[in-house]
């Protein structure tokens, strides 16, 4: 049986992950056993002003997924707390996919993606919240665009991380916690693929995890970072009054840029923003507004949302784009 973690066992994908996130074991970093101390001793120190603001009985929480959204980006931050949340294959595909990848890593010989998502979807329909109401009443067409969407996802994560053995124990997804300021500010949140395990498990190939993360200003041309401006614009002005009112002029945009369009991505990204638009689904048009992702780019390639911003704030904003 040829060693799994051999590089010949790694596709060329799979073999560039390793070379991004490995390096040598003697390579490793080594830290203060004091460092976590001082590290809560200060967090500690920096919030006791905010401690003292929360009100006796109370406890302010913190999660890891409102600071990433609200450093993400505040305005769309902001109008997705002004919206009911509601359910859609955009907002749950991650879910499904996050979930088949975790099955995979302890599932017993070789699925395929599709296979992987199916249980996925069928555990989560288990469960007694809201995505499980969702996905038991899915209808045929819907349930069909989830199923492709995470399936993609889950093959693209599949066909380019190695395969993690239970030797190496991995985690899929690891809980973290801290009480502070007498426990009157709880930080909580997940690490997916925690970095101590998957630093474990890439020592078994020789290899060790180094992650930096930093901002870092995308590469735009002119056109796109022009494009992005405008529409960031209009994500601050999106809400569910302002979408109402707009929403016959962005449909007629639909059938105008619809008569101009040929040839792929476009076609296929002009049904997106109708299926947007028929939803209603504000969360989704505020991510493709503001995204920097190649996706978003090219969706607003094909933008139906002409002619909504003031034209004052227009000229504002191609002056300030040079």
């Amino acid at each position: 049986m040829d060693d799994e973690s051999s590089p010949s066992a790694h596709n060329p994908a799979q073999a560039e992950v390793l070379a991004a996130l490995g390096a040598r074991p003697h390579e490793r970093p080594e830290f203060d056993p004091r460092l976590r101390a001082e590290l809560r001793e200060e967090l500690q120190d920096r919030l006791a002003p905010v401690a003292a603001r929360v009100p006796q009985g109370e406890v302010l929480w913190v999660s890891k997924h409102l600071l990433s959204s609200v450093h993400g980006c505040e305005g769309m931050f902001l109008a997705q707390q002004a919206e009911d949340f509601a359910w859609s294959p955009h907002t749950a595909r991650g879910t499904v996919a996050h979930k088949a990848i975790e099955l995979a890593i302890s599932w017993r010989g070789d699925p395929s993606a599709g296979e992987l998502v199916d249980e996925s979807i069928a555990r989560l329909i288990a469960g007694n919240d809201s995505l499980a109401d969702y996905l038991g009443g899915l209808g045929e067409g819907e349930r069909a665009e989830l199923h492709g969407e995470a399936v993609e996802r889950t093959a693209m994560f599949l066909e380019c991380f190695p395969r993690l053995e239970a030797r190496w124990r991995p985690v899929a997804e690891s809980r973290l916690r801290a009480d502070l300021n007498d426990d009157k500010i709880v930080l909580s949140g997940k690490v997916d693929l925690s970095d101590n395990q998957l630093d474990r498990l890439l020592s078994c190939m020789g290899r060790r995890l180094e992650v930096v993360r930093r901002p870092v200003v995308p590469d735009l041309t002119r056109s796109e970072r022009r494009s992005w401006q405008l529409h960031r614009r209009l994500s601050t002005l999106l809400k569910r009054d302002s979408f109402n009112e707009w929403r016959p002029r962005i449909e007629r945009n639909l059938d105008r840029v619809r008569d101009g369009v040929t040839g792929q991505p476009h076609e296929r990204n002009l049904q997106r923003w109708r299926e947007l638009v028929d939803r209603g689904d504000l969360p989704g048009l505020h991510r493709v507004l503001t995204g920097l992702d190649r996706d978003s780019i090219e969706m607003r390639e094909v933008s139906p949302m002409s002619g909504l911003l003031p034209e004052e704030q227009r000229r504002e904003i191609l002056q300030l784009a040079g």
